[in-house]
């Protein structure tokens, strides 16, 4: 089965984030939450919510994303992110293979001092996408599994 057929399969999330040395955002934690999907011709829409809890507390913060995945041809999708709506997406990056089973950001997403890149797993149950963000305050890993 291809990429975007099983991202149109996905219903939930969990992912955990870790910061580097050099980070000055402190966000070591985990979060697990409900993927809602909509399938419009080559694109499909991710909505996601879910709780987040920082490493050594027991507080929880909601949190919500909106991506877009569109599927140019069949060696590369485009992400998007929602962040101010519908009618001003953010153009991620474009997702490119590696092997049948590996895919990554063909480019880092530049915002502001911050680049932004990605490789995705396609696993036999779920999907592992794995966000590194390095600037001069950040130096963040965040591993996704969907499902």
């Amino acid at each position: 089965m291809d990429l975007f057929s099983r991202l149109a399969k996905i219903n939930c999330f969990e992912f955990e984030s870790s910061s580097g040395e050099k980070s000055q955002t402190g966000w070591n934690g985990r979060a697990k939450g409900n993927v809602t999907i909509k399938v419009e011709q080559d694109s499909i829409y991710f909505k996601e919510q879910g709780r987040f809890t920082l490493s050594n507390t027991d507080r929880e913060t909601k949190i919500e994303n909106e991506y877009i995945w569109q599927k140019i041809d069949s060696n590369r999708i485009r992400l998007f992110h929602a962040r101010f709506g519908y009618d001003n997406l953010v153009t991620l990056f474009d997702l490119i293979p590696k092997d049948e089973n590996t895919w990554h950001s063909e480019n880092q997403h530049v915002c502001v001092d911050d680049l932004y890149a990605a490789e995705l797993y396609i696993l036999d149950n779920s999907i592992e996408l794995i966000w590194q963000i390095s600037g001069p305050k950040k130096q963040e890993k965040i591993r996704y599994f969907y499902n």
